[in-house]
């Protein structure tokens, strides 16, 4: 298909609001592609919002709203004339783009940092509001700046990369790749997700498969089946998880429902993870100064090797019964065995502590302290 543009201007307003002696400019384009197999769809832009609603129609409406705001009306027509939405189909591949010409020559990372702090300090706004229906399956791929962004129910491969925003997203049954700094993030579902995350604060209500890649956030993940850590300085809780995987320092983790597997190995952070499935598969921690509270199943049975500071760890009454090596040199001790009522499911159990307190409680059952 040859290569199509359109800059369909609808209104161009001037308003003058007599409230704050502000001067307002509203300029707005739309555009409708037909969508054939194989087309995706890619948004750039900046300083506004961008809504993603899915329909029925085997097409891709898209509406921009942008608004100027200024103390006079050269100083807004200046900044409306700059400011340009892109809407085209070249081959496969619908794209809107936000564009807005620089003044000056210092750079793309300090030509964002100037236009925003016009918008917050300065005499003078700029917004740019993206709404988009498209069909639930067509890939798409989102990058914003200084703006949120709404996801309706999505099937295809979805891209976002997201700064100083804020992200809410309802059900995303296939992949979605997300870069976010500095904003919170809401997800109902999420099927397979690969989360790059700085200063993010990210819930997801329920999902299948997610890796994590995050420095300072907070992430909430509820009825999960795998995730894999990649965390420097982050709070994360868990809540049902079947498997759990990955590297933490400095991070503090909550878990709560272990059902399967755990593997981790933490630094410098802390670990506590209670309601744990009574044939739960197997539990590997690895830790260098890391507290780490854990609260058993009183019913499972448990081949366990228990290693940390004899000073720092405080274990059950049932744990007496395992074979205890003590190495005088490093004043640690080893504890090695079965625990719990025999049966035919054994559960796996190894926590090798270098550093930091060491807690391990049966659920309903008195600990003791053995030093």
């Amino acid at each position: 298909m040859n290569k199509m543009k359109a800059y369909l201007l609808s209104s161009l307003i001037l308003v003058a609001l007599v409230s704050n002696g502000q001067v307002r400019m509203e300029k707005d384009y739309s555009n409708t592609f037909e969508v054939l197999p194989g087309n995706r769809i890619e948004i750039s832009n900046k300083y506004g919002e961008v809504i993603v609603q899915s329909w029925e129609e085997n097409s891709v409406r898209i509406t921009a709203l942008v608004i100027a705001e200024g103390r006079n009306e050269e100083a807004v027509n200046k900044n409306m004339n700059r400011t340009e939405v892109s809407m085209r189909k070249v081959g496969q591949l619908i794209s809107v783009e936000t564009k807005i010409e620089r003044s000056g020559g210092l750079g793309t990372l300090l030509g964002d940092v100037e236009d925003y702090s016009k918008q917050l300090f300065g005499n003078q706004s700029l917004q740019v509001d993206l709404e988009v229906w498209l069909p639930m399956d067509i890939d798409l791929s989102i990058e914003n700046k200084y703006g949120d962004i709404f996801l309706s129910s999505l099937n295809g491969e979805i891209d976002v990369t997201l700064a100083h925003g804020d992200i809410r997203g309802n059900r995303i049954e296939g992949h979605l790749d997300m870069e976010h700094s500095f904003g919170k993030a809401n997800f109902d579902f999420v099927n397979r997700g690969r989360f790059t995350l700085r200063g993010s604060e990210l819930v997801i209500d329920e999902g299948n498969s997610y890796s994590f890649q995050s420095s300072s956030s907070e992430i909430e993940l509820y009825d999960t089946h795998y995730a894999r850590l990649d965390s420097r300085n982050d709070k994360i809780k868990i809540v049902s998880i079947n498997e759990l995987h990955g590297f933490g320092r400095f991070t503090d983790l909550e878990a709560e429902g272990i059902n399967r597997i755990v593997d981790l190995d933490f630094e410098f952070g802390e670990i506590l993870m209670s309601n744990i499935e009574q044939r739960f598969t197997n539990i590997d921690l690895s830790s260098v100064s890391t507290d780490i509270n854990l609260v058993l199943n009183q019913a499972s049975y448990i081949n366990a090797t228990i290693e940390g500071d004899e000073q720092k760890m405080i274990v059950p009454n049932s744990m007496l019964s395992l074979s205890r090596d003590y190495n005088e040199e490093e004043k640690t001790v080893r504890l090695t065995g079965n625990l719990g009522p025999t049966q035919d499911f054994v559960s796996e159990l190894t926590l090798i502590a270098d550093g930091g307190d060491v807690i391990i409680s049966i659920r309903d059952t008195p600990i003791f302290t053995e030093r």
